[in-house]
C-alpha cells in the first residue's frame, strides 16, 4: 500500500552550501631600515560552510554555519531543518549531486 501524501500540503525548497573564509596574505613585520626580510605566507585557509534552504512559494528559509561538508553535517542540517517546516506540511527539498546529498548514511527525517 503506497502513502498518498496531499499535494496542496506539499512545498518545493531549494538547498545549497557556499564556503565562505579567509586565506592568510602577507602581512607587515618590524625590520632594520634598509631591509627587506622574506616572511612565509599563511597557506592554509580557514573557512566554514553555509547551508541554507529556502521556499521560493512562501519566502521561509532556514539556514546554518557548520565546519564542513559531509554525511554527518547534512544530517545536522537536515535534523534542524525538519524542525522549521510547520505541522502538516512536507517538503521537497531539491539539492544538487554532492555526495554527502545522496550518501546511504543520511536518515531523512
Amino acid at each position: 500500500m503506497s502513502k498518498h501524501i496531499d499535494l496542496s500540503c506539499l512545498d518545493i525548497w531549494v538547498q545549497d552550501e557556499s564556503r565562505i573564509g579567509q586565506q592568510g596574505s602577507l602581512t607587515r613585520i618590524w625590520a632594520p631600515k634598509g631591509t627587506r626580510p622574506r616572511k612565509v605566507k599563511q597557506g592554509q585557509f580557514i573557512y566554514s560552510y553555509i547551508y541554507g534552504a529556502s521556499c521560493p512559494k512562501t519566502g521561509e528559509s532556514f539556514g546554518l554555519i557548520l565546519p564542513a561538508t559531509n554525511t554527518d553535517c547534512m544530517q545536522i542540517y537536515l535534523n534542524g531543518l525538519s524542525k522549521q517546516i510547520k505541522k502538516g506540511r512536507h517538503i521537497a527539498l531539491i539539492v544538487d549531486n554532492a555526495g554527502w546529498h545522496k550518501s546511504k548514511g543520511l536518515i531523512i527525517p
